[in-house]
C-alpha cells in the first residue's frame, strides 16, 4: 500500500472554506423549506393545487442549465461604475451588515479585516475568504487599516469607537452603519475624530441577525443616510460616499438630527407596531401560520434582534414616544370610528392612506 498523502496547507483551508459555504447552504435550505411550507399552507387554504408544473418545468430547467456548466468556471464578477474601496478596510462587527459588507468588498477585491465578540463569526468569516485578517479584542490589529466600519448596536458603538481611537491612523476613513446617528456623530467629535468620520445608514436588513445571515447583494440599490459633523472633511464625504456606492447602494446626506426623528417615524415605530401586533395574536393564541400575506409581512420583524432594537429605543427614546403619541391618536379616532360604525371617519381615513401610499 502506498502510504497516505498528507494533506497540504492549501488543501486544508480550502476544505474550511468549503465547510463554511455547507453551513450556510445548509441555513438556506432550512429557509427554503419554511418557505415552502408557508406557501402549501396558503394554496390549501385556497383550494390551490399543491404543484405548479410550470413552475417545476422552470427549475428543473435550470438546474440542467447549471449542471452543464464546467465546474471550474469563475462567476463573473459585478461590474460597479464606482472606483474600487482603498483598503485595508477593518470591519468591527460581523453580523448581518457588517457581514454582508465585508462579503461584498472582499468579491470585489478589498482586504478586509473583521473583528466580533463571537469567535464563531470570525472563524466562519476566515475560513471563507472574506476577511484576510482577524483582529483582536484589543483592537490593536486595526492599526493600519484605510477605512475602520463600527458593525454594531449603537450603545455599544460609542465605546467600541473609543476603544478603538489609539489605533486609528489619521487620514482613515471611519464610518458605522447604526439606526441612530445623533449619538455616534457627537462621540465621533467628543473623541477628536470629527473630520474622519461619516456616520453610514444603510436602509438595509432582515429580522435575521449574525454572520450566517449575512449575503452579498444586501445593499444594492438601497438608501444610505450618511451623516457627519460640521468638521467632517470633503476627503472623508468622498470616500464614504465612494464606499457605498461601489456596494451598488444610493449614498444621500443628513443632517443627524433631522435623520434619527424621521427614522422614529419611518422604521422604529413600524418595529413596534410588529411587536404589538405580535404580542396581540399571541394572546390570543392566534400562530402566524394563521395570517394571511399582509399579517405576515407586518409581523416579519417581530423576530428582530432585541440587542439591536432595545439600543435603538434606548437612544432614540423622545422621537419614538413622539410617533408613538401620533400614532396612538390615529388609533383612537379609528377606534372611535368602529365603535360608533362612522362610515365616513372610515372613509376618510382610507382616503387619506390611499393618497399617502400614492
Amino acid at each position: 500500500m502506498t502510504p497516505a498523502a498528507k494533506t497540504s496547507p492549501s488543501l486544508a483551508a480550502l476544505r474550511e472554506e468549503l465547510g463554511a459555504l455547507d453551513a450556510e447552504l445548509i441555513q438556506l435550505l432550512r429557509r427554503r423549506v419554511q418557505l415552502a411550507r408557508h406557501i402549501g399552507a396558503e394554496k390549501r387554504a385556497a383550494g390551490l393545487a399543491m404543484l405548479d408544473p410550470r413552475r417545476e418545468a422552470q427549475v428543473v430547467a435550470a438546474a440542467a442549465r447549471l449542471a452543464r456548466r464546467p465546474v471550474a468556471r469563475k462567476a463573473r464578477a459585478t461590474r460597479h461604475t464606482s472606483p474600487r474601496v482603498d483598503g485595508p478596510v477593518a470591519v468591527l462587527g460581523l453580523g448581518l451588515i457588517g457581514g454582508s459588507l465585508a462579503r461584498d468588498l472582499a468579491a470585489d477585491g478589498t482586504e478586509v479585516w473583521g473583528f466580533d465578540t463571537d469567535e464563531s463569526a470570525t472563524r466562519h468569516a476566515h475560513r471563507a475568504g472574506v476577511i484576510a485578517r482577524v483582529i483582536d479584542r484589543e483592537l490593536r490589529a486595526a492599526r493600519d487599516a484605510r477605512v475602520i466600519v463600527l458593525a454594531v448596536p449603537v450603545d455599544v458603538a460609542p465605546a467600541l469607537l473609543e476603544q478603538a481611537r489609539p489605533f486609528i491612523q489619521r487620514g482613515a476613513l471611519i464610518t458605522d452603519v447604526g439606526s441612530t446617528k445623533r449619538r455616534i456623530v457627537q462621540a465621533a467629535a467628543a473623541l477628536d475624530l470629527g473630520t474622519q468620520f461619516v456616520g453610514s445608514h444603510p436602509m438595509a436588513g432582515d429580522h435575521r441577525a449574525g454572520w450566517l445571515a449575512s449575503r452579498r447583494g444586501l445593499f444594492a440599490g438601497a438608501r444610505v443616510d450618511l451623516c457627519g459633523s460640521p468638521d467632517a472633511s470633503t476627503s472623508a464625504w468622498r470616500r464614504v460616499r465612494a464606499l457605498w456606492r461601489s456596494l451598488g447602494a444610493k449614498p444621500v446626506a443628513r443632517d443627524a438630527t433631522m435623520h434619527d426623528a424621521e427614522l422614529a417615524f419611518s422604521s422604529h415605530l413600524p418595529q413596534i407596531l410588529s411587536l404589538a401586533l405580535a404580542g396581540t395574536l399571541s394572546s390570543r393564541a392566534i400562530a402566524r401560520d394563521r395570517l394571511g400575506n399582509g399579517g405576515k409581512e407586518m409581523t416579519r420583524t417581530a423576530a428582530s434582534s432585541l440587542d439591536m432594537w432595545a439600543a435603538i429605543y434606548e437612544d432614540n427614546a423622545g422621537p419614538v414616544l413622539d410617533a408613538l403619541e401620533t400614532c396612538l391618536a390615529q388609533l383612537g379616532g379609528l377606534r372611535r370610528a368602529v365603535e360608533h360604525r362612522d362610515r365616513r371617519a372610515l372613509a376618510e381615513a382610507f382616503a387619506a392612506a390611499k393618497a399617502w401610499a400614492g
